[in-house]
């Protein structure tokens, strides 16, 4: 692999280590939070009355917003990714190649779907691949990184 196509491929790649890193730890403590609201004693009334309990309902509810949030700050940064990333994919003029970068990166589906869906060999799926990412590199915006 050339280093323009590393660069290419790690540049795609954010979508998926934002998604698998940020969205997923941001979704897990956001997961956390809401089952704290949720489980324990069913009458809250107790929660209500104005106190200095930190652990109070109110302040896990006013947490659980914030890391609310939190997750879509992430969904929204993913789906700016996503926006550049499928215009620089769509000045490729090769329709499969074009379909391979965006099933790879976009839809984050496995190579072995991509190769069952295309109906190409893993060899010919990796040729394309490398010669996709070398067109779409001459697309990246400069600056990008």
């Amino acid at each position: 692999m050339t280093d323009n196509q590393y660069f290419a491929k790690t540049w795609l790649n954010q979508v998926y280590v934002v998604t698998k890193r940020e969205l997923a730890a941001k979704e897990e403590i956001q997961a956390k939070l809401l089952a704290s609201i949720t489980s324990g004693a069913v009458d809250y009334s107790k929660d209500r009355i104005q106190n200095n309990n930190p652990q109070g309902q109110e302040e896990r509810m006013i947490t659980y917003s914030q890391a609310t949030a939190d997750v879509e700050k992430v969904r929204e940064k993913i789906a700016k990714l996503i926006r550049v990333r499928l215009e620089v994919i769509n000045h490729v003029p090769d329709s499969v190649l074009r379909t391979i970068l965006i099933e790879r990166y976009i839809n984050q589906k496995s190579w072995g779907w991509i190769e069952k869906s295309l109906q190409y060999s893993h060899d010919r799926i990796m040729v394309l691949h490398r010669k996709a990412l070398e067109e779409v590199y001459r697309f990246i915006p400069k600056g990008e990184d």
